[in-house]
């Protein structure tokens, strides 16, 4: 479970994240939507422990992160940046053992059990074939499901997702959203996504938090949030919010004006 109370982030002369509340029981996944410059990559970096909050606390399984190491944190929380900054000539499948990091000892090496899971994770995301593969080779897409491959193979209670489909062709957008999805029925994994996508939002997250300047605006379920006012005055866009054919969960479509 996580529980985010009175968070609050700010530069200088910009405030980022304005009380910042947020409760998420095991189980759920967490769609952050909202119009660039919102705050979701900022409140990704503060709960994934690479900024550290300036008031408020952030609090996984009844323990506060300030009171966590890098190593016990990282066993409690995985994340899928949206632009990741890795050695370019390392394989993909070094990349993926990465996320075992956080389970071994200073001096011990990866046990064929951590193997196993890295190349189920590799599987998972259907990466298999280009384990070999150096980095700087691979496309933005094969990164990003590298990198998620990683988070899997981290096996951490709550999973953050920085725009996991901002660089994947249609097919493993929805592949990989549904395989996260997938890992989400279990009891003990909670995942929060940053998404811009309103409507792939929509149909794999069963909450959403709108933010908008620096503050959650909307908190709910899909259809309770996705509504022509609310993304009006959240995107100052006129839409059409039809139901899903498959699933009857909202799609946000933006209107044509007349030419």
């Amino acid at each position: 479970m996580l529980t985010i109370s009175n968070l609050r982030y700010s530069y200088p002369q910009k405030d980022l994240l304005l009380d910042i509340n947020i409760r998420i029981p095991s189980g759920n996944i967490l769609g952050l939507v909202g119009p660039n410059g919102s705050g979701k990559t900022t409140l990704i970096n503060l709960i994934s422990g690479v900024l550290k909050p300036q008031t408020g606390e952030i609090v996984i399984d009844d323990t506060p992160t300030s009171e966590l190491t890098p190593q016990q944190l990282a066993t409690k929380v995985s994340t899928v940046p949206q632009n990741p900054q890795l050695p370019p000539y390392l394989n993909a499948i070094d990349v993926v053992l990465m996320g075992r990091n956080c389970h071994l000892k200073t001096t011990s090496w990866e046990t064929q059990g951590d193997l196993a899971i890295v190349e189920d994770a590799l599987r998972l995301t259907e990466t298999w074939s280009f384990r070999n593969t150096e980095v700087y080779k691979l496309s933005g897409g094969e990164l990003q499901r590298v990198m998620m491959a990683r988070a899997i193979a981290q096996q951490s209670p709550l999973m953050l997702l920085d725009e996991p489909t901002a660089n994947l062709d249609i097919k493993y957008q929805h592949y990989i959203l549904n395989l996260i999805k997938t890992l989400d029925l279990k009891p003990i994994v909670s995942t929060i996504i940053a998404i811009h996508d309103i409507t792939l939002a929509s149909q794999y997250c069963n909450i959403l938090a709108v933010l908008n300047e620096g503050e959650i605006q909307y908190l709910g379920t899909p259809q309770e949030i996705l509504t022509s006012d609310k993304i009006s005055r959240v995107y100052d866009i006129k839409t059409h919010i039809i139901p899903h054919p498959d699933t009857q969960l909202p799609m946000v479509i933006p209107r044509i004006p007349n030419t």
